[in-house]
């Protein structure tokens, strides 16, 4: 063994999804810790409190009914319209901040 690896760094969905759409699960598997942490957001215009009021509460909305995790394992634990299945389990990072939007504010 010559002690060389070929590996591919990226976006761990975007890995995920290269993955699946290659049938190469029993020739390639995503490893290791996060290289870095990129959150995603929402954006909008700061002066518009109706749309920030409607951005929270949908969020809080689908949070509370569940519906984010459920949303969450069609795209990302089960069959793909495409056939594919990315098998990515939630990290504790978005399982935290579900809970956080489905947590009742005070």
């Amino acid at each position: 063994m010559a002690g060389k690896a070929d590996a591919y760094a990226g976006d761990d969905i975007l890995l995920y999804g290269m993955v699946a759409r290659a049938k190469a699960e029993d020739k390639v598997m995503v490893v290791g810790d996060f290289l870095s942490y990129d959150p995603y957001g929402i954006m909008f215009r700061r002066d518009d409190p109706a749309m920030a009021a409607l951005v929270d509460r949908v969020f809080r909305t689908i949070g509370e009914s569940r519906e984010l995790e459920h949303t969450y394992n069609r795209w990302f634990m089960h069959k793909l319209p495409g056939g594919e299945r990315l098998r990515l389990p939630m990290s504790a990072q978005l399982e935290s901040i579900f809970g956080t939007l489905s947590a009742k504010p005070d």
